[in-house]
Protein backbone atom coordinates (compact mmCIF):
# COMPACT_ATOMS: atom_id res chain seq x y z
CA UNK A 1 0.00 0.00 0.00
CA UNK A 2 1.44 3.37 -0.89
CA UNK A 3 1.91 6.10 1.71
CA UNK A 4 -0.61 8.48 0.13
CA UNK A 5 -3.43 5.90 0.14
CA UNK A 6 -2.62 4.92 3.72
CA UNK A 7 -2.64 8.53 4.91
CA UNK A 8 -5.98 9.03 3.14
CA UNK A 9 -7.34 5.94 4.93
CA UNK A 10 -6.24 7.33 8.30
CA UNK A 11 -7.87 10.68 7.57
CA UNK A 12 -11.08 9.43 5.93
CA UNK A 13 -11.77 6.23 7.84
CA UNK A 14 -9.66 5.60 10.94
CA UNK A 15 -9.84 9.02 12.62
CA UNK A 16 -13.61 9.47 12.00
CA UNK A 17 -14.24 6.01 13.48
CA UNK A 18 -12.23 6.79 16.61
CA UNK A 19 -14.05 10.12 17.00
CA UNK A 20 -17.45 8.49 16.44
CA UNK A 21 -16.88 5.77 19.07
CA UNK A 22 -15.48 8.33 21.50
CA UNK A 23 -18.45 10.68 21.02
CA UNK A 24 -21.01 7.86 21.34
CA UNK A 25 -19.27 6.48 24.42
CA UNK A 26 -19.37 9.90 26.12
CA UNK A 27 -23.03 10.41 25.18
CA UNK A 28 -24.08 6.99 26.53
CA UNK A 29 -22.08 7.53 29.73
CA UNK A 30 -23.90 10.82 30.29
CA UNK A 31 -27.29 9.21 29.59
CA UNK A 32 -26.45 6.41 32.03
CA UNK A 33 -25.68 8.94 34.76
CA UNK A 34 -28.64 11.12 33.81
CA UNK A 35 -30.99 8.22 34.57
CA UNK A 36 -29.13 6.30 37.29
CA UNK A 37 -28.46 9.14 39.72
CA UNK A 38 -32.12 10.26 39.97
CA UNK A 39 -33.28 6.63 40.12
CA UNK A 40 -30.93 5.88 43.01
CA UNK A 41 -31.95 9.07 44.80
CA UNK A 42 -35.70 8.51 44.33
CA UNK A 43 -35.40 4.86 45.33
CA UNK A 44 -33.68 5.91 48.56
CA UNK A 45 -36.24 8.62 49.36
CA UNK A 46 -39.38 6.59 48.53
CA UNK A 47 -39.36 4.49 51.75
CA UNK A 48 -39.10 7.69 53.78
CA UNK A 49 -42.20 9.08 52.06
CA UNK A 50 -43.97 5.77 52.64
CA UNK A 51 -43.06 5.80 56.34
CA UNK A 52 -44.30 9.37 56.66
CA UNK A 53 -47.48 8.30 54.86
CA UNK A 54 -47.07 10.72 51.94
CA UNK A 55 -49.04 8.52 49.58
CA UNK A 56 -48.92 10.80 46.54
CA UNK A 57 -45.14 11.29 46.71
CA UNK A 58 -44.59 7.59 47.40
CA UNK A 59 -46.64 6.66 44.32
CA UNK A 60 -45.02 9.30 42.10
CA UNK A 61 -41.47 8.43 43.13
CA UNK A 62 -42.14 4.69 42.82
CA UNK A 63 -43.52 5.19 39.32
CA UNK A 64 -40.54 7.38 38.35
CA UNK A 65 -38.09 4.75 39.64
CA UNK A 66 -39.87 2.01 37.68
CA UNK A 67 -40.07 4.11 34.50
CA UNK A 68 -36.44 5.26 34.75
CA UNK A 69 -35.21 1.74 35.35
CA UNK A 70 -37.30 0.51 32.42
CA UNK A 71 -35.77 3.11 30.11
CA UNK A 72 -32.25 2.16 31.27
CA UNK A 73 -32.95 -1.52 30.71
CA UNK A 74 -34.55 -0.98 27.31
CA UNK A 75 -32.04 1.54 25.89
CA UNK A 76 -28.94 -0.18 27.34
CA UNK A 77 -27.01 3.08 27.71
CA UNK A 78 -24.45 1.52 30.04
CA UNK A 79 -23.81 -1.46 27.75
CA UNK A 80 -23.37 0.87 24.77
CA UNK A 81 -21.09 3.16 26.77
CA UNK A 82 -18.78 0.25 27.67
CA UNK A 83 -18.90 -1.30 24.21
CA UNK A 84 -18.15 1.97 22.40
CA UNK A 85 -15.40 2.91 24.85
CA UNK A 86 -13.79 -0.52 24.44
CA UNK A 87 -13.86 -0.23 20.66
CA UNK A 88 -12.49 3.33 20.77
CA UNK A 89 -9.61 2.35 23.05
CA UNK A 90 -8.89 -0.77 20.99
CA UNK A 91 -8.62 1.36 17.86
CA UNK A 92 -6.30 3.80 19.65
CA UNK A 93 -4.15 0.94 20.93
CA UNK A 94 -3.88 -0.40 17.40
CA UNK A 95 -2.42 2.92 16.25
CA UNK A 96 0.13 2.86 19.07
CA UNK A 97 1.26 -0.64 18.07
CA UNK A 98 1.45 0.43 14.44
CA UNK A 99 3.43 3.61 15.15
CA UNK A 100 5.82 1.83 17.51
CA UNK A 101 6.03 -1.26 15.23
CA UNK A 102 5.27 -3.56 18.16
CA UNK A 103 3.09 -6.63 18.56
CA UNK A 104 2.18 -8.04 15.12
CA UNK A 105 3.72 -5.06 13.31
CA UNK A 106 7.33 -5.79 14.20
CA UNK A 107 7.50 -8.68 11.73
CA UNK A 108 4.88 -7.60 9.16
CA UNK A 109 5.83 -7.40 5.49
CA UNK A 110 3.34 -4.58 4.92
CA UNK A 111 2.41 -2.94 8.22
CA UNK A 112 0.13 -0.39 6.50
CA UNK A 113 -1.97 -3.14 4.98
CA UNK A 114 -2.01 -5.09 8.24
CA UNK A 115 -3.12 -1.99 10.13
CA UNK A 116 -6.05 -1.42 7.75
CA UNK A 117 -7.09 -5.08 8.00
CA UNK A 118 -6.95 -5.04 11.79
CA UNK A 119 -8.86 -1.74 12.10
CA UNK A 120 -11.57 -2.98 9.75
CA UNK A 121 -11.79 -6.20 11.75
CA UNK A 122 -12.28 -4.24 15.00
CA UNK A 123 -14.99 -2.06 13.46
CA UNK A 124 -16.66 -5.07 11.84
CA UNK A 125 -16.79 -6.95 15.16
CA UNK A 126 -18.50 -3.98 16.80
CA UNK A 127 -21.01 -3.77 13.94
CA UNK A 128 -21.78 -7.51 14.14
CA UNK A 129 -22.24 -7.22 17.91
CA UNK A 130 -24.64 -4.30 17.42
CA UNK A 131 -26.70 -6.13 14.77
CA UNK A 132 -26.87 -9.23 16.97
CA UNK A 133 -28.07 -7.15 19.94
CA UNK A 134 -30.75 -5.44 17.83
CA UNK A 135 -32.00 -8.81 16.55
CA UNK A 136 -32.09 -10.26 20.07
CA UNK A 137 -34.04 -7.24 21.33
CA UNK A 138 -36.53 -7.57 18.48
CA UNK A 139 -37.04 -11.25 19.30
CA UNK A 140 -37.53 -10.50 23.01
CA UNK A 141 -39.97 -7.69 22.31
CA UNK A 142 -42.01 -9.43 19.61
CA UNK A 143 -45.70 -9.52 20.44
CA UNK A 144 -46.96 -13.02 21.04
CA UNK A 145 -49.07 -14.53 18.32
CA UNK A 146 -52.11 -16.68 18.94
CA UNK A 147 -50.01 -19.77 18.34
CA UNK A 148 -47.60 -18.65 21.07
CA UNK A 149 -50.25 -18.26 23.74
Amino acid sequence: MNKERFDQYIEDRYEPQVKWYDKKSIMNKRLTYLFQIPIITMAAITPVFAALEYKALTIIFSACVAAGFGVLKFCKFEDLWHSYRTTCETLKKEMVHYEMQTDVYDSADDSDKLFVERVESIVSKENVKWVTTVRENREKNKPMTRGGL
